[in-house]
């Protein structure tokens, strides 16, 4: 018997070695756990022959965390964003709201862009969103919005085009910078 624990011990320590090895590093902390993007990973056979679990895996690091030609991730970017929101308990309701937009987002756009529903174009139209939207007091609002397209659009009930700066605010034209008045 105690073999048998030994054996499993040495086995679980092995599988924990072979992730390690697979990502080149430890997981960073604030990450929803690696085994949860690993089973995400594992259940898409298409995507797992176009990338490899280490590069799927780093471009999931390079969401939350940024990286050399985007410095900031989405945890500073939700983190920013929750900070603006005033009252404590609305600012702990956007958090746990931001967190679960990384969560649902993140693993879908980490994957090999031919199989990936979820774009950087539509990450930088969130963005943006989110960054306008304490200055029309609207954090919690556009969360909400971001987050049901970001579901609607990985279970196919709205397309990729629909994702646009204007779905979410009105874009100022070239033409408004100007006074017709010269």
């Amino acid at each position: 018997m105690k073999f048998v624990l030994l054996f499993i011990a040495w086995l679980s320590l092995s599988a924990c070695s072979l992730l390690s090895r697979h990502t080149g590093e430890d997981w960073p902390r604030g990450l929803p756990p690696q085994e949860y993007y690993v089973d995400y990973y594992n259940q898409d056979p298409a995507n797992k022959e176009a990338i490899s679990l280490s590069q799927y895996l780093l471009w999931v690091r390079r969401l939350y965390l940024g990286w050399e030609l985007y410095n900031s991730g989405w945890l500073e970017l939700s983190g920013n964003l929750a900070n603006t929101i005033e009252d404590t308990q609305q600012r702990e309701l956007a958090k746990q709201k931001l967190a679960t937009m990384g969560r649902i987002v993140s693993p879908e756009w980490a994957k090999h862009k031919k199989f990936s529903t979820i774009k950087t174009r539509h990450l930088i139209v969130w963005g943006n969103a989110l960054n306008e939207s304490p200055e029309h007091n609207e954090q919690l609002k556009i969360i909400d919005q971001v987050l049901a397209d970001a579901n609607l659009l990985i279970t196919g009930k709205i397309s990729a085009a629909d994702i646009r700066a204007d779905r979410y605010y009105v874009q100022k034209s070239f033409e408004d910078d100007f006074d017709e008045s010269f």
